[in-house]
């Protein structure tokens, strides 16, 4: 039914009732009690109506679905609109405190910091990625501006210029960061960092590695050229000399493969595809075969020993050979 039909047909009713009462009363007892009887009627309904209002008024000062009062007439329709409306809203309300509860704590195990900002650049929430990478306090810090919290010149820069689609390279607190913000909704900025130094110090560890792995490969080449040039100049050495010459370089020979292979072994570890295969490696008898190879290749000149104290280990048999040889 029409919800305006449903409120007037019990009004005009109620009216109805009581024009016919007090025409009642004034046929039964005259005119001036009829129109008292509408009169008090009237204030009766008045009355009702006013604390029905006053009811209305205090619920909506805090709303509350269990908290919602009856009503009578018109108002049983009034109330229990605004009782669906508010358990929707409650509902509602609750489901949206428990996503913003997930993201919160998924933000919170992120590696990266998030730090959200209004559109001047207040800090309003930060995960603690962020307070580590940066130096944050959610608790003493939220409300203050980022770029009094962060005073490191490049920042600055980076906030004045508002360049934000490229990410900015920061050495903070020891840390080397890539900083970046980017804006969200109308008035929100979002300031996410990721920390880069572990991958910068194995970079400079790499290039420190093939440094030193040229300059290492350089002595044996040079060895290995002098003696050839000597053997393709002086073709009477006697055989003494040649077996010294050859000697040496394929000592020197030995020690390029192994330079070779460490490389080798580097760009395997480095690459994302290498599969490591981890198993259970019998650590003794891994010894005892890297030994054996040790004593055949040193042809008795070289006393070797090992002593292994300890359970077998998890790893990749192949490398762990690698390095122990």
């Amino acid at each position: 039914m029409n919800q305006k039909l449903i409120f007037w047909i019990p009004a005009i009713l109620r009216m109805i009732f009581i024009l016919l009462g007090a025409a009642i009363i004034s046929w039964l007892f005259g005119p001036l009690y009829g129109l008292a009887a509408a009169l008090v009627t009237m204030i009766a309904l008045l009355a009702v109506q006013l604390s029905y209002l006053n009811k209305l008024g205090e619920w909506l000062d805090n709303p509350h679905s269990s908290r919602l009062p009856d009503g009578w007439g018109a108002w049983t329709g009034i109330f229990s609109q605004l009782y669906r409306l508010r358990r929707d809203d409650e509902r509602n309300q609750a489901e949206l405190t428990e996503w913003l509860a997930r993201f919160r704590q998924a933000m919170r195990l992120l590696p990266d910091g998030v730090a959200i900002m209004d559109d001047v650049l207040f800090l309003e929430w930060c995960n603690p990625a962020a307070e580590q990478h940066l130096g944050l306090t959610l608790e003493k810090d939220k409300g203050m501006r980022v770029t009094n919290l962060i005073r490191h010149p490049a920042f600055i820069d980076y906030i004045i210029l508002g360049r934000y689609e490229q990410p900015l390279t920061l050495s903070l607190r020891g840390r080397k960061l890539i900083c970046q913000i980017i804006p969200f909704e109308n008035r929100r900025q979002i300031l996410v960092t990721h920390d880069v130094t572990e991958n910068q110090r194995i970079e400079e560890m790499r290039r420190d590695f093939i440094a030193n792995a040229s300059h290492e490969l350089r002595t044996p080449l040079t060895v290995i050229v002098g003696f050839l040039e000597i053997a393709s100049s002086e073709m009477d050495l006697d055989a003494e000399t040649r077996q010294a010459h050859l000697k040496l370089m394929t000592e020197q020979g030995r020690r390029m493969q192994r330079l070779i292979e460490d490389m080798l072994t580097l760009s395997r570890l480095e690459s994302l595809d290498y599969p490591l295969r981890p198993e259970r490696v019998d650590i003794h008898a891994l010894m005892e075969e890297v030994g054996d190879e040790a004593r055949a290749l040193s042809s008795g000149k070289h006393q070797v020993t090992w002593s292994v104290d300890g359970p077998d280990v998890t790893g990749s048999a192949e490398e762990l050979r690698s390095a122990f040889g």
